[in-house]
């Protein structure tokens, strides 16, 4: 599989979407998040572990949910969420490159990454 779209942004960049998104964007629809470290170097940043093998975890908040409550964010994850947001929703891709963005559409970009499209908000 190829990760186009990480070849355009930085570890760095990925890290503070995530941040982003966790911290303030995403936190309408998520109820909890789970950090699996255990194929990550030791010491390895929350923001990071996606990029460096490991994996988030996030459990929606079970009444909005119609499918499955967990769903992973990983590095195929993040690069998925990318190409789904540069090609259904441009002026959000957009934002993220130009480092323009806000939690929305850090939020636009988990939602993508995690659940295929954009479900909430």
């Amino acid at each position: 599989m190829t990760l186009h779209n990480l070849n355009i942004f930085t570890g760095e960049d990925i890290g503070d979407f995530i941040v982003t998104a966790l911290e303030g964007g995403s936190n309408y629809w998520i109820d909890h998040v789970v950090f699996d470290r255990s194929n990550c170097p030791k010491d390895t940043k929350y923001y990071d572990i996606p990029m460096k093998g490991g994996k988030i975890v996030i459990a929606q908040q079970e009444e909005w949910v119609e499918g499955d409550i967990e769903v992973t964010l990983d590095k195929e994850a993040v690069d998925r969420g990318l190409e789904i947001l540069r090609v259904k929703y441009p002026w959000h891709y957009r934002a993220l490159f130009k480092d323009e963005y806000d939690v929305t559409a850090a939020d636009a970009w988990l939602q993508c990454a995690v659940l295929g499209d954009i479900d909430y908000g």
